[in-house]
């Protein structure tokens, strides 16, 4: 049976339901490595990244989304590109993730000015080792925060776009100038 959603437009997946379904890596776990093509990919050179790579010398957030150029994707992505300074001076670098094959992702990316790679998992195998595939081929909004050495700090399974932000932004600066970072108006708003 499928996680239970809370009511209202754009709910969060309730908790206890989701932890009875979600099959993956849960906070204090390794995070599986993977490498995968980055929207810098062409068809005469593959350019890939791997979760090694990825947090060497820092953390990061990895947020997936259904499909790249949709309304709540893009909220999504233009949220974390908002935010973007603020988590890397905490110490996390942010990629995306989705099932879009690279020149998808790389139009997109151009269309918004991401500042952050897109990764590309047309097979669903990353994904789904990852917990954030709901059935064989459709990705539950999500993100995952992953320390620097690559153990899970956080996940966050079935998340809407504001929200995934938000609450990502709230986990890694609790502090931004004296405020507290769970208020909303230290989140960048541009896009949300």
């Amino acid at each position: 049976m499928p996680p239970k959603r809370r009511s209202g437009r754009g709910g969060d997946l309730d908790t206890q339901d989701a932890k009875k379904t979600r099959k993956g890596p849960s906070a204090g776990d390794a995070c599986p490595d993977f490498e995968l093509e980055t929207d810098a990919s062409t068809s005469n050179a593959k350019k890939t990244l791997s979760l090694k790579e990825l947090v060497a010398d820092s953390g990061v957030v990895i947020f997936f989304y259904p499909k790249a150029n949709t309304g709540g994707c893009t909220t999504q992505a233009c949220g974390f590109n908002d935010n973007y300074d603020k988590l890397i001076a905490a110490g996390y670098k942010v990629c995306g993730m989705s099932a879009d094959k690279p020149p998808s992702q790389a139009k997109w990316k151009a269309k918004h000015n991401f500042k952050y790679p897109l990764l590309s998992d047309t097979t669903f195998e990353v994904m789904a080792s990852l917990g954030v595939t709901k059935g064989d081929k459709r990705i539950n909004r999500s993100h995952i925060i992953v320390e620097k050495g690559g153990k899970i700090k956080e996940t966050k399974i079935g998340i809407s776009p504001k929200n995934s932000v938000l609450e990502a932004v709230a986990a890694l600066c609790p502090e931004r100038n004296g405020k507290d970072a769970n208020a909303k108006d230290d989140v960048q708003k541009t896009q949300l």
